[in-house]
């Protein structure tokens, strides 16, 4: 891996140098300062087109090789960062991971989290998807998902990353939103486990330390308090 690069700016194109004055990089119209530019990894993230909506990002790698696929935002965290070998794209079609390879990794949903796979933490990452409904707008779902695209819980109002996502245990906390009697909306969250059991009775929503505490210890935390 190659330390000590800089970016030069050119008539109005970037490029990387290292050390010696060796140009590494083509000239783009932009290089995000990531990745090989401050040492994390061989991989940058390089931009052409210019203007918020007109632009498109891809991944090569020090030698010159491009790695991924043109996109609308390429995340620096996973490949470009060192942390994994996947990386979250947003395109036309939504959000999917992709890997080094420029394997497609996830199916596009309208939302992929860095927590898990993309951050190298576990094989597993949470996917949003969007429900519209004419009577009472939209809402948002949660599923946990590994990366083999094998649907690993049930979808649900939200899923926290402590616990299974994160690589620190084998639950997860799973979130649904119930009307109270007097028809006030709350959060209620119970446990799971790997294979979709719930261990746990559903509980109001208090905060999220409570939430990471029950992922990391499972179903032995006291509710009586």
């Amino acid at each position: 891996m190659l330390k000590n690069c800089y970016i030069v700016e050119k008539k109005g194109k970037k490029a990387i140098f290292d050390n010696h004055g060796n140009q590494i990089s083509k000239w783009f119209d932009d290089i995000k300062p990531y990745g090989l530019v401050i040492g994390q990894s061989k991989y940058y993230i390089a931009v052409k087109g210019e203007g918020i909506f007109d632009t498109k990002k891809a991944i090569f790698d020090v030698d010159g090789n491009q790695i991924s696929g043109w996109f609308s935002y390429i995340s620096p965290e996973g490949l470009v960062s060192g942390d994994s070998k996947y990386y979250k794209v947003i395109d036309e079609d939504g959000e999917a991971i992709f890997d080094v390879e420029g394997n497609q990794i996830s199916k596009w949903f309208e939302g992929v989290s860095l927590d898990g796979l993309v951050l190298g933490q576990s094989q597993y990452y949470i996917a949003m998807r969007v429900r519209v409904y004419y009577s009472t707008g939209y809402n948002e779902m949660q599923a946990i998902f590994d990366k083999q695209g094998n649907q690993i819980s049930s979808w649900f109002d939200c899923i926290w990353p402590y616990g299974l996502v994160e690589g620190k245990s084998q639950y997860y906390v799973a979130g649904k939103y119930k009307r109270n009697e007097d028809k006030k909306t709350s959060l209620f969250y119970a446990l799971f486990d790997l294979k979709g059991h719930q261990l746990t009775e559903w509980h109001k929503y208090n905060s999220d330390e409570e939430i990471k505490k029950l992922a990391l210890s499972g179903f032995s935390m006291d509710f009586s308090q």
